[in-house]
C-alpha cells in the first residue's frame, strides 16, 4: 500500500495536533467565572473514605542534621603512636642491570647480570655471591638479590611485574 506523501504529512500533523491540544489542555476548568475549589483533597492511601493509614507528620528536625563533620584532633595517644617508630626506608635500587635469564640442560637457571659500577657482564645462579650480595633466586624473569640493605628484586622488563617468584 503506497501513500502519497501529501496524505502521510497530512495524517502525521494532524496526529501532532491532536497530540499538542491533548497535552495543552487544562486538567479543571480555571477562570473567572469558575468558583475556587474548597474541598480539602483526600488523604493519601483512600479513596473518598476514611483513611486506611494514619500518615506521619514533616518532622523537619531531620533537615537540621549537619552533612559533613570536622575529623576530631588529634589526642596524645595518636600523636605518640605517630612518633613511635616510623617505617624503615627501603633499601636502594640495586645498581646491577638484569640481561639475559638462561635455563641450562641441567634445569638450573643462570642469570646475567651487567655490574655498571665495575663495568663488566657477571653469569650467576642462585646461591653465588657477586660484589658482597647473595643471589637468592633466579626466575623466569627476575632475580632477588639479598645484602646488608635488605632483599632486592631485579626485573628482565621494569616495566613489567614479575611473572613468577620461585626459583
Amino acid at each position: 500500500m503506497n501513500l502519497p506523501p501529501r496524505s502521510i504529512a497530512a495524517a502525521s500533523a494532524a496526529a501532532v495536533g491532536l497530540t499538542a491540544a491533548w497535552a495543552l489542555w487544562p486538567l479543571e476548568p480555571s477562570g473567572p467565572d469558575t468558583p475556587p475549589s474548597t474541598a480539602a483533597p483526600a488523604p493519601l492511601g483512600s479513596s473518598g473514605g476514611p483513611p486506611s493509614q494514619a500518615i506521619a507528620p514533616l518532622d523537619l528536625e531531620a533537615f537540621s542534621t549537619p552533612l559533613w563533620t570536622a575529623p576530631p584532633p588529634p589526642t596524645e595517644a595518636t600523636v605518640a603512636d605517630a612518633g613511635a617508630s616510623p617505617a624503615p626506608a627501603p633499601p636502594p635500587p640495586l645498581a646491577a642491570r638484569l640481561l639475559a635469564i638462561i635455563t641450562g640442560p641441567d634445569g638450573v637457571r643462570r642469570a646475567t647480570l651487567y655490574d655498571p659500577a665495575a663495568d663488566r657482564v657477571l653469569d650467576v645462579a642462585a646461591g653465588e655471591r657477586i660484589a658482597g650480595a647473595t643471589v637468592d633466586a633466579v626466575a623466569i624473569d627476575s632475580v632477588t638479590v639479598t645484602d646488608a640493605a635488605g632483599s632486592r628484586t631485579v626485573l628482565l622488563r621494569p616495566d613489567e611485574p614479575a611473572k613468577e617468584t620461585r626459583p
